[in-house]
C-alpha cells in the first residue's frame, strides 16, 4: 500500500481571501456552527455558538453578509453565506499536535460580492 505524503494545511499568519464552501454543524462541548472556507486550495474553518441574536457572534456574521435579522423571524444561514468570496485573518496556533491555522471569527467579513 502507499499513501501520498501530503503538504500541512497551514496558511501564512495574516490576511487571507477565499470563498465559503459549506456548513456543518456540531454539538460537542456545545451547538456550534461550523463555517468551512476554501483558500489557496487550502480548506480552513471557523467556529461560531449557534445562537442568532442581532449581537451574537452568528448574529454579527450573518449581518456583515446581508443577513436580515428580525426578532421571532427565521433565518438560513446556509442561505446568506454558502458560495459568498470572503476575507479573513489567519493565526497559526501551536498545540501538541501540531501547528494548525486558526481563523478569526471577527476578522470573518464579505469580499466583493
Amino acid at each position: 500500500m502507499e499513501l501520498e505524503v501530503k503538504k500541512p494545511n497551514n496558511l501564512e499568519d495574516g490576511k487571507h481571501e477565499g470563498i465559503i464552501t459549506a456548513l456543518e454543524e456540531r454539538s460537542k462541548p456545545f451547538d456550534y456552527l461550523d463555517i468551512l472556507i476554501e483558500s489557496d486550495g487550502r480548506k480552513v474553518k471557523v467556529g461560531y455558538p449557534k445562537t442568532v441574536m442581532m449581537e451574537s457572534k452568528l448574529g454579527l456574521l450573518l449581518r456583515r453578509f446581508g443577513g436580515d435579522l428580525k426578532e421571532g423571524s427565521k433565518v438560513d444561514p446556509e442561505k446568506i453565506l454558502v458560495g459568498k468570496k470572503c476575507s479573513f485573518i489567519v493565526m497559526n496556533e501551536k498545540t501538541d499536535r501540531g501547528t494548525f491555522p486558526k481563523v478569526i471569527p471577527e476578522s470573518l467579513k464579505p469580499n466583493g460580492n
